[in-house]
């Protein structure tokens, strides 16, 4: 299955991800980031290089996976 590419985004999607990525619960930042990286697209990219540094293990790996999903179809595009 080919990963699907960034949406362009929405300012208010990545307004509410990124209040929701500071929160003190790793299930909540995780799930910010999971509908960061599907609505806010490419706006996105900050948090998602924050989030490869959280503390959190789940966190981390949601979003390198993510980055580097993007990666691979930038690659392939």
């Amino acid at each position: 299955m080919r990963p699907r590419r960034p949406p362009r985004g929405r300012p208010e999607h990545l307004a509410a991800g990124h209040l929701t990525a500071h929160h003190p619960a790793p299930a909540v930042r995780h799930a910010a980031l999971e509908n960061l990286g599907r609505s806010a697209g490419t706006q996105a990219l900050p948090a998602l290089e924050r989030a490869a540094h959280d503390p959190h293990p789940a966190v981390r790996a949601h979003a390198l996976r993510t980055l580097d999903e993007w990666d691979r179809q930038e690659q392939t595009a």
